[in-house]
């Protein structure tokens, strides 16, 4: 019969791409999409995902939680996450083997030492673990590990396990080894892969001697040996069997072992992987597939006495689905495109039994609402407690798990149950900061109840979100891109790079992928027809640009991130459809100019009618049937005519001097709109328009300048400011902070009443109009001044001024908004966010070590000034390209998020989170990065650097000394004696 366990991770010529197989409620508006990271056209609502995803893993990033944050700079690596300090096998399987295609340097690293932790304490016959279950056979690894300087810092037991009974950590060791092994097969570095592979092989030894005696195509391992906590029931009374999951994982170990056996030249040693690995799918063929009507799939184990298998759908006993063989097969290429279709099919036939709630079960349940009725304590229902089905290892939400499952959509054509899954996790989990793992209540709730929670695992989704999009398949001398953009994306840009030895690939595509690939550019030089099919393209590492060798020499380095920039171009045959809208999401006000703005406005001034340089004695304003010319107040300065960054037009006033008026009637109902920049107006009320009768538009300081001003103020440039209504006492002051930026502001008056905003968002807190004091009716109209004596003047850029002699509608005030809006490119502002105006950020800094999460407050002033002095001087000495230089940029970089994130949280710029310790707990662990960055930086040029003999090294070392650490001399000494 025909062979559906053939197809090897290194085989692209059998790639094939299944096309929408499930629907899932995720469809954007077609249009243009212009991220952080990701823009193209089509589905804006998949590419704001994509886009969401990379965020995750940037250090300049204010709204979301990001991997670096789990940085401990004590011990140089990662840690698993809030309350979970170590770093775990298969809660990092899932996210990291995702992420290391498009990981940062910083991150990259820091993944790579923590990894190491675990080959550090590889079992040895003699090691006793952590927790004393030892001696652990030679070549298991860890359920979890921690640095230290003996070999006894890992867990060698599953979860709560015991062994012998439960056996080892069999699945999580192999899973350590495909992580591992493919950050070598990206990285390219020789060094790296001759110290580990020799590691590997005791791991996988340690597998060959499970094999069967009977049968060698399958091994025999105990309850504890899955890659989740002790629930595999084994055999009777927990006896040794065959489980699926070993065997698809260590197929995927032995596919990157033989490769970086090829990559050193040891071609023998591929081969002996090469025989066990088709050892292992006669295995899967013979023992795991099983057939439901939507196809075939993977069971989860079997016992050899009396050959019963678990998880057999329709089955009386044991009749359960387990979702992670079968997917994990998928993702990972053990089985080929026929089969990877029938096992994706079967779990669509699932529904909501294996996705109630988006994301993937570890199973289904057996009847009755047990879940599991295979486990040594018995079902879920008579084991209770966590083991109850939907909450831990028995029907709760593995993120991990859930990459994994991405990865198989993707392959297989299912992009949409990829964007659905991220979307799930965006709007639950997410965008209120409770980054945790695993989820229970059948993936709907938190395993833990804090502020702000933080784990590896919640990052799987997103990082699987990008991998998936081209896989990316490493091999000892290629890299096979299988692209997997959906059909309505049209366009696509990653301006983040794929990491590959010296190079990284910024990758873009056009067209619609399902028509084929056409063409296919590497630094703008098309390839030849042979390197790409229409589903895959091969770029071979030795037909690649030559790379510099600063590039080269990076590659085996523990110092030098220098690589070389490389775009990759894919052209599909069928271009898409032409005239897609534009959406651009900056710039969308509420009712988007659904209605014309109205035409009847008394008084328009615009910037761009005037002269470029100009002092202006006189702006006129030209409205049908009226015009007004506005002078210099009597006693006053001309402003001037000037443009801004972005090229704008505007009349600068100077906060002291400046003012124009002009004589005319309003009435006490009236709108004004003004498009302003302020730039540090000094006092309490500084009009920016002013009428006659007591009233105008005016821009506040916030917490600086009290009452009448009339002597020194604290207020600097850099304090908020916010729109005010002038005059109806003390409280009409706004709260979005526009100090700084291009704002439509805006205040109604309606008699006796008085509202007012900024880019069409409601200022009064309360929702309700403010008592306007003030006479009714204005015979002279000020723009720039009060002009009452008490120095009350704008200071900032006026771009545009639209008064009414009316009180607009709701829809008429809406659609001046967004016509002023998009005529003055000004970005939108988010009007369900609101300020937390008692946020003392500055207290804050003190207060962030109170938690029990391994917090660090941050730099002080003397660190801060260091690592300003240590950057320069990398720049001076050209050493930007190291990875102290990372961590220097990163520590700085989570110093600003802090100082960003706590400004947009009391200006209302950004959306808070649920609670005011939540608030708080998001900035204390944006300082927490910092300071741990820093003390990892510290501790690695005072330490490992420190004795080095690398000459970059020691200029880094020379660099950080210079910049005032004097301890690293002291710290030399140390090491040398």
């Amino acid at each position: 019969g025909t062979c559906h366990l053939c197809c090897g991770v290194m085989a692209p010529s059998r790639l094939a791409v299944l096309l929408g197989v499930v629907s899932f409620a995720v469809s954007g508006d077609a249009g243009e999409f212009n991220g952080h990271y990701v823009s193209g056209t089509g589905d804006t609502d998949f590419l704001g995902l994509i886009d969401v995803a990379a965020r995750q893993h940037s250090i300049d990033e204010i709204s979301l939680q990001t991997v670096t944050q789990l940085y401990r700079g004590d011990w140089d690596g990662l840690m698993e996450g809030t309350g979970w300090n170590a770093w775990w096998t298969q809660n990092s399987y899932g996210p990291s083997f995702s992420a290391l295609p498009f990981m940062a340097d910083v991150e990259f690293a820091a993944t790579a030492h923590s990894n190491a932790w675990w080959f550090n304490s590889i079992g040895d016959n003699k090691t006793t673990g952590l927790t004393k279950e030892g001696p652990a056979p030679d070549g298991c690894l860890c359920d979890a590990a921690v640095p230290c300087l003996t070999n006894d810092c890992c867990w060698f037991k599953q979860g709560d396990g015991n062994v012998p009974r439960h056996d080892w950590t069999i699945e999580e060791s192999l899973s350590a080894v495909v992580i591992q092994a493919e950050m070598l097969l990206i990285s390219r570095n020789r060094t790296g892969s001759a110290m580990y592979l020799p590691l590997f092989e005791r791991t996988a030894a340690l597998l060959e001697s499970r094999r069967d005696p009977t049968d060698t195509t399958v091994f025999l391992t105990g309850p504890g040996t899955n890659l989740l906590a002790p629930s595999f029931g084994g055999g009777p009374d927990g006896s040794r069997a065959y489980l699926a999951g070993v065997s698809v994982t260590y197929t995927a170990a032995l596919d990157r072992m033989a490769q970086l056996a090829i990559l050193l030249g040891d071609t023998v040693l591929a081969a002996e992987f090469g025989r066990r690995r088709a050892l292992n799918l006669q295995g899967i063929e013979k023992h795991f597939i099983a057939t439901a009507p939507a196809g075939r799939y993977l069971v989860r184990s079997k016992d050899p006495a009396t050959g019963l298998r678990h998880g057999v759908l329709g089955q009386s006993k044991h009749g359960y689905f387990e979702a992670s063989p079968s997917h994990d097969a998928v993702a990972l290429r053990v089985v080929d495109d026929v089969l990877a279709e029938e096992i994706m099919s079967v779990i669509d036939s699932l529904g909501a039994a294996i996705r109630p709630n988006v994301f993937i079960l570890p199973n289904t349940d057996a009847g009755g609402g047990v879940g599991y009725d295979d486990m040594l304590c018995g079902t879920g229902k008579t084991c209770g407690g966590i083991w109850e089905y939907g909450t831990w290892v028995n029907g709760g939400v593995w993120s991990t798990q859930e990459a994994r499952a991405i990865l198989a959509y993707y392959r297989t054509g299912r992009a949409s149950a990829a964007a659905a899954s991220m979307a799930q996790m965006v709007t639950t989990f997410t965008d209120s900061w409770q980054m945790d793992a695993p989820l229970p209540d059948f993936g709907q709730k938190t395993w833990k109840t804090a502020p702000t929670i933080l784990t590896i695992d919640a990052f799987g989704v997103g990082a699987a979100m990008i991998r998936g999009l081209f896989e990316y398949l490493y091999s000892a001398d290629a890299l096979v891109m299988t692209p997997h953009v959906p059909d309505n994306v049209t366009m696509l840009a990653q301006r983040f790079p794929i990491r590959w030895g010296p190079y990284r690939l910024y990758i873009s595509t056009s067209g619609v992928r399902s028509s084929g690939i056409a063409i296919v550019t590497v630094a703008g030089k098309a390839l030849p027809p042979g390197a790409f099919n229409t589903t895959a393209v091969t770029l071979q590492f030795a037909a690649m640009p030559p790379a510099s060798p600063a590039a080269t020499a990076a590659i085996d380095s523990d110092v030098s991130i220098a690589a070389d920039s490389i775009d990759v171009v894919i052209s599909f045959k069928d271009k898409g459809a032409p005239g897609l809208a534009v959406v651009n999401a900056g710039n969308i006000s509420r009712n988007s100019a659904r209605s014309p703005m109205p035409t009847d406005a008394a008084v328009i001034l615009r910037a761009s009618d005037l002269t470029l340089g100009a002092a202006v004695t006189q702006w006129v304003s030209t409205t049908p049937g009226n015009v007004l010319k506005f002078g210099v107040v009597p006693g006053a300065a001309s402003p001037t005519v000037v443009v801004d960054a972005e090229g704008r037009r505007a009349v600068a006033f100077d906060g002291a001097t400046t003012a124009l008026s002009t004589s005319a009637v309003l009435s006490n109902s009236s709108t004004t709109f003004v498009v302003i920049r302020d730039g540090g107006s000094p006092v309490m009320f500084s009009s920016v328009v002013h009428f006659s009768s007591d009233r105008g538009l005016a821009v506040s300081p916030v917490d600086c300048a009290e009452g009448y001003p009339t002597g020194p103020h604290q207020c600097t440039p850099s304090d908020a400011r916010v729109l005010a209504i002038d005059w109806s006492g003390s409280t009409d002051a706004g709260f979005h902070n526009i100090s700084s930026k291009i704002t439509v502001a805006a205040v109604r008056y309606d008699g006796s009443t008085a509202t007012s905003s900024v880019s069409g968002c409601s200022e009064q807190l309360s929702g309700k109009a403010v008592s306007a004091v003030g006479a009714g009716v204005s015979n002279l109209i000020a723009v720039g001044s009060r002009c009452d004596g008490l120095g009350r003047n704008f200071k900032g850029l006026i771009y545009e001024v639209r008064i009414f002699n009316r009180t607009l509608t709701a829809t008429e005030h809406d659609a001046t908004v967004a016509s002023l809006e998009s005529a003055h490119s000004v970005p939108s502002v988010n009007c369900t966010a609101r300020p937390l105006p008692h946020l003392n950020c500055t207290a804050l800094r003190t207060a962030c070590a109170s938690s029990a999460w391994p917090r660090n407050c941050g730099l002080n002033t003397t660190e801060a000034t260091r690592l300003s002095a240590f950057l320069s001087r990398l720049t001076t000495q050209a050493l930007n390209d190291t990875l102290p230089a990372a961590m220097a940029l990163a520590a700085r970089s989570y110093t600003r998020n802090f100082e960003l994130r706590c400004a947009g949280l009391v200006d209302g710029s950004l959306e808070p989170l649920a609670s005011a310790v939540a608030n708080t707990d998001s900035l204390a662990d944006l300082l927490s990065a910092s300071g741990n960055l820093y003390s990892g930086l510290t501790n690695v040029l005072t330490g490992r650097y420190a004795k080095s003999r690398d000459p970059l090294a020691v200029a880094l070392v020379a660099a950080w000394v210079a910049a005032g650490d004097h301890t690293v001399a002291a710290a030399h000494r140390s090491h040398s004696s």
